[in-house]
Order: structure tokens, then sequence, then C-alpha cells
């Protein structure tokens, strides 16, 4: 799922912003993450919710995730809600692996 275009991106983040900004910015994003994705899960109002996940997942700078949240936004908009759950089934998982991804990548700098 993460994929080297998101190490890419983080270490252009971190370059532009600077690592301290950066943690501050990733903290948050897993705080705030994994719980949006749970909400999601549960709510019948999902495509309201999904675009502020996406949104958070670019500024991390983890694109996958995002691409992903993209394509789901896109079944929904075509009335494909059974498809989009199966994805939507998985995002918290996604999310959690994007954090540990990220998290191991912060600790060799």
């Amino acid at each position: 799922m993460i994929n080297q275009t998101d190490r890419e991106r983080v270490s252009q983040l971190i370059e532009v912003v600077g690592i301290d900004n950066y943690r501050q910015m990733f903290a948050e994003y897993c705080r705030s993450a994994p719980f949006m994705a749970r909400e999601i899960q549960q709510k019948s109002t999902q495509r309201h919710q999904l675009h502020p996940l996406k949104s958070m997942c670019y500024a991390v700078g983890l694109q996958s995730i995002g691409l992903k949240i993209q394509s789901i936004e896109d079944l929904l908009s075509q009335g494909a809600q059974a498809t989009a759950s199966t994805y939507i089934e998985h995002l918290e998982a996604d999310i959690k692996h994007g954090i540990e991804y990220v998290d191991n990548m912060l600790g060799f700098l």
C-alpha cells in the first residue's frame, strides 16, 4: 500500500517545513486519522467525512492513502456504495500501516 512516492513526499515535506513542524503535523494525524476512519465506517454520511481525511493524508505525505480515499469518494458519487464499503472497511488498517511506515521513517532521521 505505502510506496516510494509516499517516502519521497514525506522527505520533501520534512525538507520544506522542518523536522519539528512535520513531527507536530504527523502527531496530529496519528491522533485524528484512525478515529476518523472508524467514524466513517459507522456513518451514512461518509462522503462528507472522507474529504478532510484525504486532505490529512496528503498533508503528511501519504499520497497512496489519499488516492485510495479519492477512489472511495468517486465510487460513492457514482452510487457504488457496496464497492466503496469494501474499501472503507480496510481504511483504518491502511491508515495504521501508513502511521507505522512514517513513524519508522522518522526514527531513522
